[in-house]
């Protein structure tokens, strides 16, 4: 028969085991762009933990110098819950494929790329749809933000690399009708 103080010592050694499971973070919703630090649990280990599928729409980022448009399908994200999960848990995203954060109004944003595993362009964005900084390559799992140089509206995440393999380029717009600019030709 196991003694009291042994089987209160294998309490407390779970006890420590699980509670080292998880971490308690000190952060912004960096996805959510929000201003306040929020305080919440965070599994360290990915287990269990899924994709969100959102909405699909289409975009059309129109080039400032003339040369051809794109046309992508984007999820779009609108919600905080939706905004702080964003791409992560995803093992790849096609070539015109990606995610649109909007927001209620301009403010400065911030990004992390916490649990996301590939590479991304982050694409901010004013109420209008011009596109005014892009961030390229972000690091899979990197905590450093990632702000906008302006108060953006919108930020549109894509593929790592995709901005400059198409040229991409801050001054190009897109046309989404988050933006009512929706002629979508």
């Amino acid at each position: 028969m196991i003694g009291y103080r042994k089987l209160l010592g294998v309490l407390a050694l779970a006890g420590v085991l699980f509670v080292g499971s998880l971490s308690i973070d000190m952060q912004h919703f960096a996805h959510a762009g929000g201003e306040t630090a929020q305080l919440y649990v965070n599994r360290t280990d990915v287990v269990g933990e899924q994709a969100q599928s959102l909405p699909v729409e289409q975009i059309k980022i129109e080039r400032a110098q003339g040369q051809d448009d794109y046309y992508f399908e984007v999820e779009i994200a609108t919600t905080p819950e939706e905004q702080a999960k964003g791409l992560m848990y995803r093992d790849e995203i096609p070539l015109f494929g990606g995610m649109l954060f909007v927001f209620p109004e301009e403010k400065m944003r911030s990004f992390w790329m916490k649990n996301t595993f590939i590479p991304l362009d982050l694409i901010f964005l004013r109420k209008n749809g011009y596109i005014h900084h892009i961030h390229h390559d972000a690091v899979p799992q990197d905590l450093t933000h990632i702000t906008s140089k302006y108060p953006s509206m919108a930020v549109l995440e894509i593929k790592g690399g995709t901005a400059d393999k198409l040229g991409i380029s801050e001054g190009d717009f897109i046309r989404h009708r988050a933006f009512k600019n929706t002629n979508l030709d």
